[in-house]
């Protein structure tokens, strides 16, 4: 399952200042001590400051890397052997150089799907890197 790990370092300016930055990380694992152990690796000098399971379910292009991480809103209606229909929203990730790229690269994800998928909404995140 995906996690968001925010943490907190000091960053030196183009001035020379000393300020603090948070930062927010994704990380695929099982168990939240994981995803502290590998944030500390990657920036030892981090305070990790919140791990949560994120509400991602799937990153589209995970080898990619443009620019931006991009959130997309999906809903995916289904009907049962009644004609009833029934939604589930989830949301997957994509990395892009724009917005118009991120929303090319979602309709083609929605291309994939089997039952009827709309692409509610595409957000930009705050997302800094994708760790591996």
């Amino acid at each position: 399952m995906i996690h968001e790990i925010r943490c907190l370092y000091n960053r030196e300016t183009p001035k020379g200042e000393i300020k603090p930055v948070s930062e927010l990380y994704l990380y695929d694992a099982d168990l939240v001590s994981q995803c502290e152990v590998r944030i500390l690796e990657e920036i030892p000098e981090c305070e990790v400051t919140s791990v949560c399971r994120s509400k991602i379910i799937e990153i589209v292009n995970p080898n990619i890397v443009e620019g931006s991480y991009y959130k997309a809103k999906i809903t995916e209606t289904t009907v049962n052997d009644e004609g009833n229909e029934s939604s589930r929203s989830y949301q997957v990730l994509c990395n892009a150089d724009s917005l118009p790229r991120a929303t090319e690269i979602f309709q083609e994800y929605l291309k994939q799907g089997l039952n009827d998928m709309s692409l509610d909404s595409i957000t930009k995140t705050k997302i800094v890197d994708i760790l591996t």
